[in-house]
């Protein structure tokens, strides 16, 4: 919808029958003022100007006259640089316009003609603005090191778009891991083995190492620089390194759960569980069945959290001593006690001593009393 004029008058957009009464004794035909053809005269440029101002978009519903009005376009990628979607075929294709449209958002880039996708400042520009517009330049621009390495730096993501060799160079791949760890995830094998490279990702996040070649998740210096960033590096280390206990105790000091990255011979190593459920006691489901049955880590565990106690031995759960002391550290413990615990009414009063919302695991039967 746009206003016009007629005959020095303003007319209100939507009008298209007969002339109203002051102008009815005049021979006029209809205005068109809903076509897509109408006259650049007869637009009434202010009112136009003010639409423009308060919504760019909405130069795609106005007519070819004032999409192909440079001044228009303009206004309304003021607004809105995304505008230029809207504009003629020729002031589309116009770099100056394209130029500042994508300095605002480089999204535009996808609605620009193929020659403007294929110009290096206009897609340097669009990436420099938003590092995904890369999807839509120029298929010599996804092969091109430097313009995708902008547009990484801008948006990670960007690297999706890369192609041919660039995912192989040595040179790229290093900048890349900088910017995100995850662009080790796109690296050819070559770049995977890599020593540098990967070590610069892994010490950003542990997960880069799951892209680690062979050789490199034995390197025993650099797992154990990585177990200092993150004990979960050692889910990635070999076999060898899992069963280190020195490495495994390092891994431990910062979340005993790292019990789960262990040998099996080490989780029988009761000291090395120890550690590991006093820092979290949830580790107690990584332990050996044997130590899951000794009193005192059991115990140790439950301090931690409550909830270990589903880990530990039905023999533990069944035992009236061990579960009195299990409830005096957290009454909840109470839930995790055998069927027939449940139903002592001593046992369950000290639970709910130590916290009334245990009643809820008591037997019904003592409830009721």
């Amino acid at each position: 919808m746009v206003g016009v004029k007629y005959r020095g008058r303003v007319l209100s957009s939507g009008l298209c029958g007969p002339p109203s009464p002051e102008v009815a004794d005049e021979d006029c035909d209809t205005i068109p003022l809903s076509s897509d053809d109408l006259p650049a005269d007869m637009i009434d440029r202010p009112y136009v100007m003010g639409v423009l101002k308060s919504n760019g978009l909405a130069l795609e519903q106005l007519p070819k006259a004032v999409r192909a009005d440079r001044e228009f376009v303009v206004e309304a990628m003021n607004q809105d640089a995304l505008a230029l979607r809207f504009a003629s075929d020729d002031l589309l294709s116009d770099r100056e316009l394209a130029m500042i449209a994508v300095s605002q958002k480089g999204c535009v880039l996808e609605h620009l003609p193929p020659e403007l996708r294929a110009d290096n400042e206009i897609v340097y520009e669009a990436v420099r603005n938003d590092g995904l517009a890369l999807e839509y330049a120029a298929e010599k621009f996804h092969m091109d090191n430097d313009m995708v390495l902008e547009a990484v730096q801008q948006n990670w993501r960007a690297i999706d778009h890369a192609k041919g060799d660039v995912l192989a160079s040595e040179t790229f791949m290093s900048a890349a891991v900088k910017v995100h760890w995850r662009a080790i995830c796109y690296a050819s094998q070559a770049i995977c083995a890599n020593r540098a490279i990967v070590r610069e990702a892994a010490l950003q996040n542990w997960a880069a190492l799951a892209h680690a070649a062979d050789h490199l998740q034995s390197d025993r210096e650099l797992i154990s620089e990585s177990v200092d960033c993150h004990w979960q590096a050692l889910l990635y280390a070999c076999e060898e390194f899992k069963a280190d206990r020195t490495l495994v105790m390092k891994a431990l000091q910062q979340s005993g759960l790292a019990l789960q990255c262990a040998s099996e011979a080490l989780r029988f190593d009761r000291d090395l569980v120890l550690t590991a459920v006093r820092r979290s006691g949830g580790a107690l489901e990584y332990a050996s069945e044997q130590l899951r049955a000794d009193p005192e880590v059991v115990l140790e565990a439950v301090r931690q959290d409550r909830l270990s106690l589903k880990h530990a031995s039905e023999t533990l759960r069944e035992d009236r001593t061990f579960m009195l002391q299990a409830v005096r550290i957290d009454g909840l413990a109470a839930e995790f006690a055998a069927g027939s615990l449940q139903s002592d009414q001593a046992l369950m009063l000290e639970a709910v001593r130590q916290d009334w919302r245990a009643v809820q695991h008591a037997d019904a039967s003592i409830n009721q009393e």
